[in-house]
Protein backbone atom coordinates (compact mmCIF):
# COMPACT_ATOMS: atom_id res chain seq x y z
CA UNK A 1 0.00 0.00 0.00
CA UNK A 2 2.82 2.54 0.55
CA UNK A 3 4.32 1.18 -2.52
CA UNK A 4 1.48 2.42 -4.59
CA UNK A 5 0.80 5.76 -2.71
CA UNK A 6 4.54 6.89 -3.25
CA UNK A 7 4.30 5.27 -6.98
CA UNK A 8 0.82 7.83 -7.13
CA UNK A 9 3.04 10.75 -5.92
CA UNK A 10 6.16 10.43 -8.16
CA UNK A 11 3.54 10.21 -10.98
CA UNK A 12 1.74 13.01 -9.74
CA UNK A 13 5.69 14.61 -9.21
CA UNK A 14 5.93 14.11 -12.78
CA UNK A 15 2.82 15.40 -14.25
CA UNK A 16 3.69 18.60 -12.22
CA UNK A 17 7.33 18.86 -13.65
CA UNK A 18 5.59 17.99 -17.24
CA UNK A 19 3.35 20.95 -17.18
CA UNK A 20 6.02 23.31 -15.94
CA UNK A 21 8.03 22.51 -18.80
CA UNK A 22 4.82 22.64 -21.04
CA UNK A 23 4.23 26.60 -20.04
CA UNK A 24 7.70 27.43 -20.40
CA UNK A 25 8.19 26.33 -23.85
CA UNK A 26 4.81 27.49 -25.09
CA UNK A 27 5.74 30.72 -23.49
CA UNK A 28 8.93 30.50 -25.40
CA UNK A 29 6.97 30.03 -28.75
CA UNK A 30 4.67 32.67 -28.31
CA UNK A 31 7.61 35.06 -27.33
CA UNK A 32 9.37 34.53 -30.68
CA UNK A 33 6.32 34.61 -32.69
CA UNK A 34 5.62 38.52 -30.84
CA UNK A 35 9.34 39.37 -30.63
CA UNK A 36 9.45 40.69 -34.56
CA UNK A 37 6.52 42.21 -35.08
CA UNK A 38 5.63 43.71 -31.57
CA UNK A 39 9.27 44.85 -31.52
CA UNK A 40 8.44 46.53 -34.56
CA UNK A 41 5.99 48.29 -33.37
CA UNK A 42 7.51 49.47 -30.51
CA UNK A 43 10.74 51.09 -32.20
CA UNK A 44 8.15 52.79 -34.82
CA UNK A 45 6.59 54.32 -31.97
CA UNK A 46 9.52 55.13 -30.66
CA UNK A 47 10.83 56.78 -33.31
CA UNK A 48 7.89 58.68 -33.75
CA UNK A 49 7.27 59.69 -30.52
CA UNK A 50 10.35 60.26 -29.27
CA UNK A 51 12.93 60.44 -31.90
CA UNK A 52 14.91 57.34 -30.51
CA UNK A 53 16.65 55.37 -33.06
CA UNK A 54 16.65 52.26 -33.81
CA UNK A 55 20.32 51.19 -32.47
CA UNK A 56 19.60 53.58 -29.07
CA UNK A 57 16.89 51.12 -28.41
CA UNK A 58 17.74 47.95 -29.15
CA UNK A 59 21.62 48.68 -27.16
CA UNK A 60 19.41 50.55 -24.11
CA UNK A 61 21.48 53.89 -24.90
CA UNK A 62 24.54 52.13 -25.94
CA UNK A 63 25.02 50.33 -22.24
CA UNK A 64 24.82 47.06 -23.82
CA UNK A 65 26.06 45.56 -26.75
CA UNK A 66 23.40 44.78 -30.01
CA UNK A 67 23.66 41.07 -29.47
CA UNK A 68 22.82 41.11 -25.66
CA UNK A 69 19.88 43.83 -25.91
CA UNK A 70 17.82 41.84 -28.47
CA UNK A 71 18.11 38.93 -25.99
CA UNK A 72 17.25 41.44 -23.18
CA UNK A 73 14.22 42.59 -25.41
CA UNK A 74 13.19 38.89 -25.91
CA UNK A 75 13.55 38.42 -22.12
CA UNK A 76 11.09 40.96 -21.82
CA UNK A 77 8.61 39.83 -24.10
CA UNK A 78 8.95 36.31 -22.18
CA UNK A 79 8.00 37.56 -19.12
CA UNK A 80 4.24 38.76 -20.29
CA UNK A 81 3.95 35.57 -22.54
CA UNK A 82 4.93 33.02 -19.25
CA UNK A 83 1.79 34.69 -17.91
CA UNK A 84 0.14 34.29 -21.14
CA UNK A 85 1.12 30.30 -21.20
CA UNK A 86 -0.14 29.62 -17.75
CA UNK A 87 -3.08 31.35 -17.76
CA UNK A 88 -4.45 28.92 -21.39
CA UNK A 89 -2.92 25.99 -19.47
CA UNK A 90 -4.92 26.66 -16.42
CA UNK A 91 -8.27 27.02 -18.64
Amino acid sequence: MAADRSADLATEEARDDRAFYLVAVMAAIVATLAYLPVGALVAMLAFWAFEVPLHSLLTFGGQIHIVAGLALWWGLAYLPSLLYATICLRT
